[in-house]
């Protein structure tokens, strides 16, 4: 049902701008207020379009929670080691556990629950310097505390040979008191990707530019639940039958899950952005909400914009969305390239 999420950058792409990096703060709020209209058939089309070829982006952002209707496993398999929630979420909670004042055992527990390029000896390197001044920070840095680190991966010898390509990868803190008893916390990874591919199907999509993810809290006490938001831009390449193709996509995640990680519900907010003939750029959020049990899972798609919700069905053939109050857009797979003339 929801090849969106699993699919591997078909052929129906839209193009999209591609300036100096994501803004992950315009990102956050456009998830919070889209600008396209739900409406539009050709906005919707092109959206789903968007959609699809940012199959590869939403995989390596956090994508994917438990339940085969919410994840983003696909023909994309070995950029699931690049996934960002897998190996950043347990650092982020236990940097952010340590700060209030709980053990500092979770910090180094945390650099032991991935492999490969989850979890190399890079990443656990630079971790280890990003933490290591805290408790001096702690006791000079007044309301506000903040740390960084850098590193380069070369994924090609941590991978298994799954991967290829290299990144320049940058991770920050900053901890802030904003009241009596309250604060804000905010954990950032930012990836600069140069020509990373994944080499285990005849697709070989590769990914070049900046992709941004941030766990943040803000809350009274200990800060509150960590919300993990993606953004990206980013220069696709793949094969499809022989044919070798090119996008640049622009857009982000945001996922939280409930449950014991076996049982339980989750959503996936997923934003696309699309440019029109004239210019003007429009977003679309897709949200991916449902229930779990072990492997099995339902689901339920919609689509918001800057006029409402809209509840879609969406398959190799098209799509349809209906409102409410019972009107509907509907499409097929060559409306989604409307805007990818000239």
């Amino acid at each position: 049902m929801l090849r969106k999420l699993a699919s591997a950058l078909p052929a129906t792409l839209l193009l999209v701008a591609c300036g100096g990096g994501p803004d992950i703060n315009q990102v956050k709020a456009d998830f919070n207020s889209p600008s396209g209209s739900v409406k539009n058939k050709d906005g919707m089309a092109a959206a789903s379009g968007s959609l699809d070829a940012s199959g590869s982006a939403v995989v390596v952002g956090g994508g994917g929670v438990p339940g085969q209707s919410l994840t983003a496993f696909g023909k994309n398999t070995g950029l699931w080691q690049l996934n960002a929630r897998q190996a950043w979420g347990a650092r982020a909670v236990a940097l952010r556990d340590y700060l209030n004042g709980k053990s500092s055992q979770a910090l180094s527990e945390a650099q032991f629950e991935g492999e490969g390029c989850d979890n190399t000896p890079e990443a656990q390197e630079a971790f280890n310097d990003l933490t290591a001044d805290l408790a001096t920070d702690l006791v000079f840095g007044g309301s506000k505390i903040n740390g960084s680190a850098s590193y380069s991966q070369d994924f090609s010898t941590c991978s298994g040979g799954e991967l290829s390509g290299t990144a320049k990868i940058k991770i920050e803190f900053e901890a802030e008191q904003t009241g009596d008893d309250s604060g804000r916390f905010a954990f950032t990874v930012t990836y600069g990707f140069d020509n990373v591919c994944e080499l285990t199907t005849d697709e070989k999509a590769c990914l070049t530019g900046t992709m941004i993810i941030e766990a943040e809290a803000e809350g009274a006490g200990d800060f509150g639940a960590l919300t993990f938001t993606s953004a990206w831009e980013l220069d696709a390449t793949w094969t499809e039958d022989g044919v070798e193709r090119s996008a640049t996509i622009k857009g982000g995640i945001r996922s939280s899950l409930e449950g014991d990680g076996s049982t339980g519900s989750a959503k996936i907010e997923v934003i696309n952005y699309v440019t029109t003939p004239e210019g003007e750029e429009w977003s679309y959020v897709w949200e991916f909400e449902g229930a779990f049990n072990g492997l099995e899972g339902t689901a339920t798609v919609s689509c918001r914009g800057s006029d409402g919700s809209v509840t879609c069905t969406i398959d190799d053939t098209g799509g349809s969305c209906t409102a409410s109050d019972g009107s509907s857009v509907t499409w097929t797979a060559a409306d989604e390239s409307v805007w990818l003339e000239g």
